[in-house]
Formats: structure tokens, sequence, C-alpha cells
């Protein structure tokens, strides 16, 4: 009899779209993402300004009250690339007390997409896609018009926020990219551009980071890059009137070549950042050429940069390391050292061996059936001193290489990426991660995972043939554990429709699906609004 019941258990939870969850990858062909879900995807999306009903099968948290926002791109005519595509909102309204759900999405109103759509042609160059020349003098001009908006300090680079979303005071979300001209201020409740941040400071550099931090006083703690000839202006932001103040200055290893930098983390007293020797060429993005990744070099020979940025602006300390190459960090915390009777800081975060995932993400090999199979991308552990006994800063360090969280990486199908912790842990000590990952073989995360680093397992869970995006947790207002809430992750199912998934966080089982009333193409990250009583 307890063997049926689980049996029916695990058909209801395939049908609300969380799929047997099992501590082991099973390797199929069936692991494809599928042609139908490829074309939602990667095809061109519809506005639905309008606020839609959108079916609920299962059942909703009661407590789940709020608005989950995520960001991607809508449009991808003429590019090349998975980062390339025109900015676009997807918004679903979650009321657990009615068991109800509505929908909305709609293009970001940036210069990039209205040039776009009134003319037919991209106006500036996106991550992969240069702008488009009409033969030799074509191209001449386009370089003339790059170098001479870098050398004036005018818009060089797109303003096309399709990376991140960032919640605000006064009900406001912050979209953001990785240029400084990239940030928009949208209203949650309509996915309206309210307005551009523009800065009136004398901060100079046109490209930053889409993931910035909050800092434990609700401050935001991000960097701009200058280019060539300059190096990260790290600065705090005030979340209110986003004026912004400069804590530190760390020169380029290469002020020819500055790295490419995605993301950072944050504990209670530093900023984390992790600089992999991929290295950007200035003259590929001056002249359209292309590089082995995108507009960058690799040369691991340099190996990695990891910089300690103290808060409160009293110094930085820069480590080196080997190389590897990374997107995402998970978490950061401070613990006392394993060697010392001083501080180190944990960092967890998804590491490759180098970047060909760049070269994965290229619309061609993604929208390739079956494809290549996605490089590897592990949940691993970067140990970096930080204090002494007697609190002073620890370093210059030779770090040694990020060291396995897991006991069995096949498990997860040596594939992590979008990690998601829960926000109350953020910059703390904590036990449980979520993501992607892959049953393979398959050319693109197709899983969600569970990973607890303290035992070293892993949950994943999966429904055959979809694509499942970023996992949103939401904590229980009243938990008392630190997985007691829900995931919230899009999924594009194998025939192509889209769903909102709501998964319960401590076991991965499936409690409802959204089933949305339109198609959501590929989705990045996301931010989840809480109702106000």
């Amino acid at each position: 009899m307890r063997l049926k019941e689980e049996k029916k258990k695990k058909r209801r939870r395939r049908r609300r779209g969380g799929a047997a969850a099992s501590s082991s990858t099973t390797f199929s062909t069936s692991a494809y993402v599928t042609k139908e879900a490829r074309q939602t995807a990667f095809g061109l999306a519809k506005e639905q300004v309008e606020e839609a009903n959108a079916p609920v099968s299962g059942n909703l948290p009661s407590w789940l009250r709020g608005t989950v926002v995520i960001n991607g791109c809508g449009d991808y005519r003429g590019m090349e690339h998975l980062f390339d595509g025109f900015a676009f909102l997807t918004r679903i309204h979650l009321d657990g007390v009615t068991g109800r759900a509505t929908a909305s999405q709609r293009f970001l109103d940036t210069d990039a997409y209205r040039s776009f759509r009134k003319t037919g042609r991209m106006k500036y160059r996106e991550f992969q896609t240069p702008v488009p020349a009409d033969g030799p003098v074509g191209r001449v001009q386009v370089v003339l018009e790059n170098i001479k908006a870098l050398m004036s300090k005018g818009r060089a680079f797109t303003d096309n926020a399709s990376i991140n979303l960032i919640p605000l005071p006064g009900n406001r979300l912050l979209a953001l990219g990785e240029t400084r001209s990239a940030a928009y201020i949208v209203d949650p409740a309509t996915l309206a551009t309210v307005r551009q941040v523009e800065y009136d400071d004398d901060f100079p550099g046109d490209l930053t980071t889409a993931h910035p931090k909050v800092a434990p006083d609700g401050s935001i703690m991000s960097f701009t890059r200058s280019l060539p000839l300059g190096g990260y202006h790290v600065f705090r932001q005030d979340p209110v009137t986003l004026r912004r103040t400069k804590i530190a200055f760390i020169r380029d290893r290469n002020p020819w070549a500055p790295c490419w930098v995605h993301d950072m983390a944050i504990t209670s007293s530093s900023l984390v950042v992790v600089e992999t020797p991929l290295f950007i060429s200035m003259a590929s993005l001056i002249l359209g050429t292309k590089r082995p990744y995108a507009f960058m070099d690799w040369k691991p020979e340099a190996g990695s940069r990891v910089h300690v940025i103290a808060l409160d602006g009293s110094g930085v300390v820069t480590h080196t390391a080997p190389a590897f190459f990374t997107f995402h960090l998970g978490n950061a915390f401070e613990r006392p050292s394993g060697t010392s009777s001083g501080t180190e800081i944990c960092l967890d975060f998804s590491v490759y061996d180098d970047p060909e995932i760049i070269n994965d993400l290229s619309l061609a090999r993604l929208k390739a059936f079956p494809g290549k199979d996605i490089s590897p991308g592990r949940l691993r552990r970067l140990v970096i001193p930080l204090r002494d006994a007697a609190n002073r800063p620890v370093g210059p360090s030779t770090l040694a290489a990020p060291v396995p969280l897991l006991i069995d990486e096949n498990a997860y199908g040596n594939f992590f990426e979008f990690p998601a912790i829960n926000p109350r842990f953020r910059g703390k000590p904590y036990r449980y991660m979520y993501g992607t990952a892959a049953i393979r073989p398959t050319n693109m995360g197709n899983a969600l995972a569970r990973h607890d680093v303290e035992k070293g397992n892993s949950i994943v869970c999966s429904i055959p043939g979809s694509m499942p995006g970023q996992p949103i947790f939401v904590p229980r207002p009243d938990g008392s554990t630190e997985d007691d809430g829900v995931l919230l992750a899009p999924k594009i199912m194998p025939g192509g429709r889209s769903v909102l998934c709501v998964y319960d966080a401590a076991d991965m089982s499936g409690l409802a699906n959204v089933d949305l009333p339109f198609k959501v193409p590929y989705r990045f990250h996301g931010a989840y609004v809480a109702a106000k009583d």
C-alpha cells in the first residue's frame, strides 16, 4: 500500500510540474529540450500589457501573496547570442488566499529597442552581435561612430537592460544590464518604464555589473569600469536617491585589455570580486571583429584575481588563484579560519574550466537539435583568508583552487547555474543552494536542483523536454528553518507553453503550476515583491 501511495504522489507531482525528485541523474535521449520549447524560448515574444488571468493547478500556499517579475530578452531578430535580445519583462501576480493568479508582459522602453522598432536595425552593439554595416564603407562609418562615442564619453554602449531586476524602496524595480546607461526604473504593478537612471556625479566608466549586492545596512554595492587605462570604481549607492559614493579603486592588471566580470558576492563586512583571465579586446568592441569568446580572449596562464573590498572603505586585498571561469556567485560568508585563529571567507559559486560556456550559449548552438552537450559547470567553494588573530587584513595570498561541495557531482549532471538561496541567509552561513542542473545529454540546463552543502547531496527534478529558468526563493513569512519556503521557477513545457512552477523548497515537490496565458521566452533573473497588507 505504501508503494502504491508513493507512486500516486509522484504522478501528482509530474502533473504539477514537479517531476519526481531523485538524488541521481537518469541519462536519456528524452532529456533533450524539445524543438517546440526552443521555439518559445528564442522566438519573438508578444506583449500582454493588460493583466490576464493565469489558471492555477494545484494549491498555492495561502501565505504566498505577491508579484514576481522576471527579466530577459524578447526579440532576437538579427542576434547571435542568448545575451543579445532586447529587454522584455514578465510579471505574475500570485494570491494564495484566493488561489488565483494574473500575468502580463511587455518590452522595456529603451533607446536601443525604440530605435530597432522604428528602423529595423540595431543602433548599438549587443553582447556578441555588432552593429550591422552595409559593406566596407558602412563598417568604417560604424567604427568611427564607436570611436567618437568612446572619446567623447557619450553613449558608446547599449542601454539594453535585459539581465537583472533589483527591488527598490517606494515600490520600484531597477532593471539592469552591463553598461552604465542600461539602468531603468520600472513600475512592478504595470511593467511601465518609468525613467532611465542618469547620474550627475563624475564617476568614470561605461561598463558595470548587472549583479549589484545589497549590504547589511540596505545600501547597494556595485562598480563601474573605465576602459582602457582604467579599472574598477567600487561604490556604495543609496537605494532611495541612487546617489553613489566611491569606496575603492582597483586598477586593471592589463590597462589595454580589462577582464570581464559578470557578478560579485557580499559578506557582513566585505565585497568579493572574482576576476578570471578572460580579457576584453578593445579592438573587437570598436571594430566589430570576432574573438574566440565573443569579444574576449582566454589567457589561463595569467591566472585569476580575487579582490576582497572592505565595505567600510578601509581597503582592498587582491589575492591570486588558479585559472577558472564563472558567471554567477551563489553566496559568501565569513567563518573562523580552518588553519589559524583568524577569519576566512567561503565563496560558493558555479565554476567552469574555461569560458566555452559562452560559445555554448550562442543562438546557433542553442537552437541546434539535439546539439552539442553543454560544458560542465560545478558548484565549488573558494576559501579566502580575511583577518588574522589581531583582526588585521590577511594577504595578498595565493589561493588554492575551488573545491567540490558535493559528494557526487554527477548527481546534478556536472552543471550548475543560476544559483539561489533563501535571501535571509545571503552573506551568512547557510545550508541549501538551488539552481539549474542538467540531465544529460543536453545542450542547455534542463532540470532544477536543491543542493545540501552540509551533507553534500543533491535532489534533482525535471520534466523531460522542458526548459526551466532561475528559481526564486520566497521564504515563508513566519518560517523557522532555512528551507521553509517555496521556489518560483519559470518553465517552458515540452509542447511550448509557459508556466510558473511552485515547488516546496524542502523537498522539491511540486505544489502548483501557474499556466501563463502567453508564451514566455527564456528568462534570466527576477525579483519577488511581497504584497502589502
